[in-house]
């Protein structure tokens, strides 16, 4: 299964705050959904991705669904501002 909110949070219809421990503690700074894939930018530049990875949406080197935020391993070298 697949969730625009990571595995462990409720089911809401209004926005939730999700726990910083699913991003190592690490502030979010940025946030983009698509479909049913969410990819959070944080304010060191690090890129976490979950939901629905079908033909590899969420980055991460598979097709899998993703449950909670994982860090994209292959951006984890580059640092991404906006």
């Amino acid at each position: 299964s697949y969730n625009m909110l990571p595995q462990g949070t409720n089911s809401v219809s209004t926005p939730t705050i999700i726990p910083p421990d699913m991003f190592n503690g690490e502030r979010i700074a940025m946030v983009a959904s698509f479909y049913l894939t969410v990819i959070a930018l944080t304010d060191t530049g690090r890129v976490y991705a979950w939901g629905y990875g079908y033909y590899g949406s969420c980055g991460l080197g598979h097709n899998q669904n993703v449950q909670k935020p994982t860090l994209v391993k292959a951006l984890e070298e580059e640092r991404i501002v906006m």
